[in-house]
C-alpha cells in the first residue's frame, strides 16, 4: 500500500515512516524540511521504500503540486509543537499549520480519492496535571495553550465530516508514561511515550490501514 505521511521528518513522523516501510508499504514522506542524516541513518535499509517530498501543507494546493502519486492512506502528523515562546512570537503560523494545514491535507485526501485518513493528535489536550497512566478519550479536555487548542480532534472531525470526507479515522497519542521531572522556575513532571509503544505496555503496536 502507498501511504502518505505528513510531518515525516519529525520525531513521531520519522518513527511512523520507518514502521510503515519496514511493514512493506511504500511511503511518501511529506515535510517542510528535508530528512537529516540522523533520520536517514535511523531508517537504514528501509529508506529504499520511502520518497521524501518537501511541501508546506498550509499552502493551498501545495500537496497537489508536490505529490505526483496517489496514496491509499494518509497519516497526518505534521504540526508545530509550540512552546510559550513560539506561541507568543508566531501564533499565526501555529494556526496556519495545525488547523489550516489539516484542512488542506483533508481536502487533498478527497481530491486524491484516499480511503483512509489517520490524524495524529496529542495527549496535551488533556492538560498537564497527573492523571492515570493511560488516558481515556472520555477524560475532560484542558485547553490551556494555543497548541492544544489547535490539536483538538473535534475541530478536524467536524470539518472533515461536514465539508470534506464522509468518514475517516483518528489516531491520537493519548498515553502518558515514563514520568520525568524537570526543574526550572518550578518543578514539572512530564510523561512521555515511545511512538512505537503509545500504550506504554511494551507491546509492538501496529496501525491498521485496512
Amino acid at each position: 500500500m502507498r501511504v502518505l505521511v505528513t510531518g515525516a521528518t519529525g520525531f513521531v513522523g520519522g518513527h511512523l515512516v520507518r514502521g510503515l516501510a519496514a511493514a512493506g508499504h511504500l511511503v511518501l514522506g511529506v515535510d517542510l524540511n528535508p530528512p537529516g542524516a540522523p533520520l536517514m541513518q535511523y531508517l537504514g535499509a528501509d529508506a529504499r521504500a520511502v520518497r521524501f517530498i518537501q511541501a508546506d501543507i498550509s499552502a493551498p494546493g501545495s500537496l497537489e503540486r508536490a505529490v505526483d502519486a496517489s496514496a491509499e492512506a494518509i497519516i497526518h502528523a505534521a504540526v508545530i509543537t509550540s512552546t510559550p515562546d513560539v506561541e507568543a512570537s508566531q501564533p499565526r503560523r501555529v494556526v496556519e499549520v495545525n488547523v489550516l494545514g489539516t484542512f488542506e491535507v483533508l481536502r487533498y485526501a478527497r481530491t486524491a480519492g484516499t480511503r483512509r485518513f489517520l490524524y495524529v493528535s496529542s495527549s496535551g489536550v488533556y492538560g498537564e496535571n497527573m492523571r492515570p497512566a493511560v488516558i481515556q478519550e472520555s477524560e475532560p479536555l484542558v485547553l490551556e495553550a494555543l497548541y492544544t487548542m489547535t490539536m483538538l480532534t473535534q475541530i478536524s472531525r467536524r470539518v472533515a465530516r461536514k465539508s470534506i470526507l464522509s468518514d475517516f479515522s483518528f489516531l491520537a497519542i493519548h498515553s502518558q508514561t515514563l514520568p520525568i521531572t524537570f526543574y526550572a522556575r518550578k518543578a514539572q513532571i512530564k510523561r512521555y511515550s515511545l511512538p512505537s509503544d503509545p500504550a506504554g505496555n511494551g507491546a509492538n503496536n501496529k496501525i491498521s490501514l485496512r
